[in-house]
């Protein structure tokens, strides 16, 4: 079968599976729950860390995936925060655009500078990043790539500068695949009038964990690690 008879095939399925997973999730969505984190983050954060806190806070959450399902901000979307949500695929942009429209929505890749990047496009779609280590790993173990796309990367102090209204962050979840020591990275080198007091992180091996922990150290006081993530926070 030619190349593009596949890619034109995998693309289908992928639209097939995105609509039927749309579907499903319309009741999610009108549902409430508990909470809507994979590890029990975002009820560790309101039972913790921001507990006293006594108007709604400001997050930021860069590689959101869905709006709802297995989302760290979206608890406290429903206890009427608001933020800035980062999102590289359109479909998934649009279902936050829908479900939380109080967020500023930005459709970008966060990377070490400002520019253009390769994005691989994954099925599912949880597994899209810009490391082409990380791709060919996921590759080699059979994940399938639906498309490769060249798409708007910016730096995170471009991100606050442009979007950041002059407002501190409370909360900032990242989970970008692999790359998610940049966002740790930058985070050190900002102004700490910016840095956010909380920050939950994919650091889903130990390698990763100490990496993202090098690099934030004497950022953050606390740390707790949840499943996949590692949770970073200072007291207020």
């Amino acid at each position: 079968m030619e190349s593009a008879t596949v890619l034109n095939e995998m693309k289908f399925w992928a639209a097939k599976s995105s609509l039927i997973q749309g579907l499903r999730d319309i009741p999610l969505h009108f549902q409430r729950r508990e909470g809507y984190s994979q590890h029990g983050e975002d009820n560790f954060l309101l039972k913790t860390i921001f507990k006293d806190q006594k108007s709604p806070g400001r997050y930021l959450d860069i590689g959101a995936s869905h709006p709802v399902r297995i989302s760290n901000t979206y608890l406290l979307y429903l206890k009427g925060w608001s933020g800035i949500v980062v999102e590289p695929i359109s479909r998934l942009l649009r279902l936050h655009q829908r479900w939380r429209p109080r967020d500023t929505h930005v459709q970008c890749l966060i990377g070490e500078t400002d520019g253009v990047a390769e994005f691989f496009f994954m099925y599912p779609s949880v597994l899209s990043t810009t490391s082409a280590e990380q791709y060919e790993r996921l590759a080699a173990t059979g994940d399938r790539l639906i498309e490769r796309l060249e798409l708007p990367q910016i730096t995170l102090g471009t991100l606050l500068q442009k979007y950041g209204e002059g407002r501190g962050i409370d909360f900032a979840s990242v989970d970008i695949e692999g790359v998610d020591w940049i966002v740790a990275k930058q985070i050190s080198e900002l102004d700490k009038r910016l840095v956010p007091r909380c920050l939950c992180i994919e650091s889903n091996d130990e390698d990763a964990n100490l990496r993202v922990t090098s690099l934030l150290q004497g950022v953050y006081q606390n740390k707790e690690r949840m499943g996949a993530n590692t949770i970073f926070w200072n007291e207020a």
